[in-house]
């Protein structure tokens, strides 16, 4: 399958945020899912709860917005290790990685969409962010960021590859 306008097959799946000090979150011994908000009754799900439910298994691949996609990731079931995500992490294939939720332990509903600040920035990062449309930014065009993100691609994979170094010694 081709790959969308602006992004390189990398190997693997690197975990972004590792050279920043961010170490992924320690899972919780006994994780679980909170739903609550606008809803008849709050709902609380544990890791059992989970694994109880229909299975899913997706074959797809994982683009970031700076321009690198990971092809062929397998997503099925629980649990995750902390640094793809646990206890849950959501997947949205036609969207770019950093809208999927990961480190999801609650989900709260609500009557009426978030403010929007409307404040222009130049990280401004679009609301839909498709890939396949090249939703990059909120208001400059792919063609404006896409030279930006790429420089970037080589650079946070060896920041992330010494981060994951420190984390294993």
């Amino acid at each position: 399958m081709p790959l969308p306008p602006g992004q390189r097959a990398v190997e693997g799946f690197p975990r972004f945020g590792t050279h920043l000090h961010h170490p992924p979150p320690p899972v919780p011994e006994h994780p679980v899912i909170e739903i609550d908000g606008a809803v008849t009754a709050p709902v609380t799900l544990s890791e059992t709860d989970l694994a109880q439910l229909p299975r899913q298994r997706m074959e797809t691949d994982f683009h970031c917005v700076a321009g690198w996609s990971a092809t062929g990731l397998v997503w099925e079931g629980t649990p995750l290790n902390s640094d793809h995500g646990a206890p849950v992490r959501l997947v949205s294939p036609r969207q770019y990685g950093f809208v999927n939720t990961k480190h999801l332990c609650r989900i709260e509903f609500h009557t009426s969409p978030p403010a929007d600040p409307e404040k222009w920035s130049p990280l401004a990062a679009h609301r839909r962010a498709r890939v396949w449309e090249e939703e990059r930014h909120r208001y400059l065009p792919a063609r404006v960021v896409r030279p930006i993100y790429h420089r970037l691609i080589g650079p946070i994979r060896a920041l992330s590859a010494r981060g994951s170094e420190k984390r294993t010694r």
